[in-house]
């Protein structure tokens, strides 16, 4: 049993996904907001103007990535950086789109799997049963209705109203919801390598989802709330020791693929020549431990449960109104 060849031209889904990032993207940038917003806008544009420190954990990534947006755009540099959100909002729509053509993919590829097991099985075989090289990952050419589900699903996500809200404002949200989607596509694809038996292809997934952590890191501490998901997806299965023990093997190009959280390190040194936006001052290590620790934040976690709970059903139930 295999796929269908792929085409030797650009297959369909990487034109309509592309299409789709370019048309969420002007959408966006026709509903942008043209100068400063509420609540933190202001701060974090004059924090990635400058640049400065924002609030805590700081946002390091966000903040000079801002830096490069509102020095090379035109244009008010409150609408700069607000456009910056709506690039990233558009980016991690396509990037969502693609990751649900591979979910959709690899749960072909595993049923596939699981039929050649049986018939091995059933022909009395006792052998371990590997992955057949005949059932080939990532060859398939998607059926009409399966491009339509995967961008209208994508979409769905780009017209909700807190996703969309986050878009049209100078927020790190943007940034970090195409973390989210780009984390999970990773994941994924590490973990469809390993199932293959496929030791080179797997590690650089593997580099490649560590490195994409350690900067989501940098950009938002919720990125926290992502580690049991990528955990369970990749771990998941039969064998998860042996799943534990193949990913502890390569401890030497995970440590390296780390050094994204050094970025941390611009806080303080960007501290010392006194920025106007200069949120904590972290010049001293109990100030930097406190300022990226969101240490001033621990008296919301967790009270009054009951009204938190509320206002979650209430964002869930406004998202498409």
């Amino acid at each position: 049993m295999s796929f269908p060849p792929s085409r030797p031209r650009l297959q369909s889904h990487f034109l309509i996904g592309a299409a789709l990032t370019l048309f969420w993207l002007i959408v966006y940038l026709f509903t942008v907001s043209p100068t400063v917003n509420f609540i933190d806008s202001g701060e974090l544009i004059t924090a990635a103007y400058e640049p400065g420190i924002a609030h805590p954990p700081g946002y390091p990534l966000y903040v000079l990535m801002g830096y490069v947006a509102t020095h090379l755009l035109w244009g008010e540099v409150a609408w700069r950086l607000n456009a910056f959100s709506s690039f990233w909002s558009a980016i991690c729509v396509g990037t969502f789109y693609f990751l649900i053509l591979s979910a959709w993919s690899y749960i072909q590829w595993s049923r596939a799997q699981r039929v050649v097991s049986t018939v091995k099985r059933s022909r009395g075989s006792k052998a371990l049963v590997r992955p057949d090289p005949e059932v080939r990952p990532r060859k398939m050419i998607y059926a009409p209705w399966e491009l339509v589900a995967a961008a209208g699903a994508a979409s769905l996500l780009g017209a909700s109203a807190s996703f969309w809200s986050r878009s049209a404002q100078a927020k790190m949200y943007s940034l970090h919801f195409f973390f989210v989607a780009l984390l999970f596509w990773l994941a994924l694809n590490y973990r469809w390598a390993y199932e293959r038996n496929n030791t080179s292809v797997s590690r650089r997934w593997l580099v490649a989802l560590v490195v994409a952590g350690s900067f989501s890191f940098t950009n938002h501490l919720m990125t926290n709330l992502l580690l049991p998901g990528l955990g369970l997806l990749v771990l998941s299965g039969e064998n998860w020791t042996r799943r534990i023990q193949a990913m502890l093997r390569e401890w030497r190009v995970i440590i390296p693929s780390m050094l994204p959280l050094l970025l941390y390190l611009y806080l303080p040194l960007r501290m010392a020549p006194g920025p106007y936006m200069n949120w904590g001052s972290p010049d001293s290590w109990g100030d930097f431990r406190r300022h990226v620790g969101v240490w001033q934040y621990q008296a919301y976690w967790l009270r009054d449960i009951d009204s938190n709970l509320g206002l979650i059903w209430t964002y869930a139930s406004q998202q498409w109104g």
